[in-house]
């Protein structure tokens, strides 16, 4: 469920950030929901997103633009079950109805090339060209690509600087959520192939600085919820409400000064004033330098080695907790970014001849 509802909430800030023909985002997700959901009449750019592999083709001539009839989840399940789909439903209008309200307010970005998938070829670096590899189907020499799905490219409208839009939807964001982007593969694996691709097109963002993790939280503004003692649910996971609500609720229970004498409930009173728009969605601008995007082209050669049968070692990093608190994560970054990492080894650390 976490997966099928995020490819919604992308779906809709896909079309919302097209810069030819952008469009409401919550009346895509509604779409995009009756149509997983019940099926129906689709065009093809809609075959990748629903779950029926057997779509009936309604064209009925060869210069008629290809339709399909498809059935939805409700048929395709077996044992299908209404109301978590239509709670998720009420969340992602909720959440993309509240997103465009931000948006308006917060975006100080141009679109310079909607949500696609980017396919450029891998670079040998033992050899000093392009990796190659035998096609196993017919036997031909053929270059090896690395492709992904961008979500948008963007341009700066202050500074005139391209970077990356990357949408991701979570449960929860916190401090946490946000740790794993200095060492992020996939942020420092789409700049590396958007300038790579830039290079081949003869596109004009040949240089991008920045990548803007834009973080939505699965919940949307809603009255607090009440718990024994007539007083308001402090649970910052599950709660999702705003300083005005939260008031209101205070005011219309007449509780102000059971608030006041209680240091827990004045705490949660107090992180709702503070956080605002940070409860919902919260953007991370994430950088790389030349040596970081450089470094990451090497380890994708070793990583394309690796799985072409010629085994390599590479740095793998990841947003897990063993990864996250390595010992050796400071010299780790340096030694991507070209800072001095052996003087950290050096200075920071004691060899240890027994291991």
């Amino acid at each position: 469920m976490p997966l099928w509802f995020g490819s919604g909430i992308h779906w809709a800030l896909r079309h919302y950030y097209d810069p030819f023909l952008s469009r409401d985002p919550v009346e895509v997700f509604q779409t995009w929901w009756e149509i997983q959901w019940n099926g129906g009449i689709i065009s093809e750019d809609w075959l990748d997103t629903v779950y029926d592999r057997k779509p009936v083709s309604m064209a009925t001539s060869e210069t008629e633009a290809p339709t399909y009839r498809v059935e939805g989840l409700k048929n395709l399940l077996a044992d299908p079950d209404l109301a978590p789909f239509e709670e998720h439903r009420e969340l992602g209008i909720g959440m993309l109805t509240y997103y465009k309200d931000y948006a308006d307010e917060h975006d100080a970005f141009t679109v310079i090339m909607a949500e696609h998938t980017f396919s450029v070829p891998v670079w040998d670096y033992e050899r000093d060209q392009v990796l190659l590899h035998i096609d196993s189907r017919d036997g031909q020499f053929k270059e090896v690509h690395i492709r992904g799905t961008q979500d948008a490219i963007i341009q700066d409208n202050e500074t005139g600087r391209f970077g990356i839009l990357e949408h991701k939807s979570a449960v929860r964001i916190d401090e946490d959520y946000f740790a794993k982007l200095d060492k992020d593969e996939q942020c420092t694996t789409y700049m590396y192939a958007a300038q790579e691709e830039a290079k081949i097109h003869s596109l004009e963002y040949d240089q991008i600085d920045f990548v803007i993790y834009n973080a939505v939280r699965k919940a949307y503004p809603k009255p607090p919820t009440e718990v024994r003692g007539g007083v308001f649910s402090i649970n910052r996971q599950t709660e999702s409400t705003t300083p005005e609500m939260l008031q209101e609720f205070i005011d219309t229970r007449g509780i102000q000064m059971m608030v006041d004498e209680d240091p827990k409930l004045q705490a949660y009173v107090d992180y709702v004033n503070e956080a605002g728009h940070s409860q919902f969605i919260v953007r991370d601008y994430v950088r790389r330098n030349k040596r970081e995007l450089e470094s990451c082209g090497k380890r994708i050669f070793m990583e394309a080695q690796d799985m072409l049968n010629s085994p390599s070692i590479y740095p793998n990093p990841t947003g897990d907790y063993v990864c996250l608190r390595c010992p050796f994560r400071a010299p780790c970054i340096a030694a991507d970014d070209g800072s001095d990492y052996q003087m950290m080894l050096d200075e920071m650390f004691e060899p240890n001849w027994n291991r």
